[in-house]
């Protein structure tokens, strides 16, 4: 008898506790866009930056990233009609974007482009950057504003692409430069590499590639609209180029109609100068 009447004591006091304390956070509901998907068609969604992970919570969706792209996410049903769920998506451009993943089809479309409104759902610091989304940001316009030389350049169907500098900051060697379009059409900018490849080819043999990954980049969705100059920074953790490498920025429209390659000399990363905010 005195066991229970100890034990209830003790759980009238626990919640009394409980009541004073508060949890010290709120939560804000965010909300999340109906996607179709279909096992019989492939639903794709382009994000504005890279993606660094896809979380499902259901065996009957497959969720990838497409291979060679880093900003495409591509998602099939893997059986017939499932119960709705939910996919959360981390992009390295510090944002979360949230799905309610939907059997049908007979879709709208199967093609989706994601673009943000504003800038509120920037509120991730993601594994392995050297500092958070919002100072790498800071750095990127510190180095857009450095009034470097020219350190490479590339010319192709009125597009000029200029490396100006090359700097490091917050453990990161960044990449500065600036573009300009002297065409009447806008350069929307789709895809953005650096990579090494071979300097010679030998015969018969593919050109072999080996890619970069950005840890910031604030080119995401650009647009460059004819006769505009934008400029760009681009931080990467390393750039290793080994004996015998060649080192290459690549930038590309969506249509494919113009492609960019610029060789970067790989002795100025040697020489990148120190910025300190």
């Amino acid at each position: 008898m005195m066991r229970v009447v100890l034990l209830g004591m003790l759980s009238i006091l626990w919640g009394c506790a409980g009541a004073q304390v508060g949890a010290g956070y709120v939560l804000v509901p965010v909300g999340a866009a109906p996607v179709g998907v279909s096992s019989r068609r492939v639903t794709t969604l382009v994000f504005p930056a890279a993606v660094r992970a896809g979380v499902r919570v259901t065996r009957d969706v497959q969720v990838e990233k497409v291979r060679g792209v880093e900003n495409v996410l591509a998602i099939r049903a893997t059986r017939g009609p499932f119960a709705a769920t939910n996919l959360a998506v981390f992009g390295m451009d510090g944002r979360t974007y949230s799905f309610t993943l939907c059997y049908t089809d007979t879709a709208v479309a199967w093609q989706y482009r994601v673009r943000p409104v504003g800038d509120s759902g920037r509120s991730l610091v993601l594994t392995g950057l050297p500092a958070d989304e919002y100072r790498l940001g800071e750095d990127a316009r510190m180095m857009e504003r450095q009034s470097g030389r020219r350190l490479a350049t590339a010319n192709i169907k009125k597009m000029r692409v200029t490396v100006t500098g090359i700097y490091y900051a917050d453990s990161l060697i960044w990449l500065a430069g600036r573009i300009r379009n002297a065409a009447v059409p806008d350069f929307a900018v789709e895809r953005v590499r650096l990579y090494t490849q071979d300097r010679l080819r030998v015969k018969r043999m593919a050109l072999q590639e080996a890619e970069i990954d950005p840890v910031f980049s604030d080119m995401g969705a650009a647009v460059i609209q004819g006769g505009a100059v934008r400029c760009f920074a681009l931080g990467y953790r390393g750039v290793p180029v080994p004996a015998g490498k060649r080192l290459v920025l690549e930038m590309a429209n969506r249509d494919g109609s113009r492609v960019i390659k610029i060789r970067i000399p790989s002795k100025k990363l040697l020489s990148a100068m120190r910025r300190i905010r």
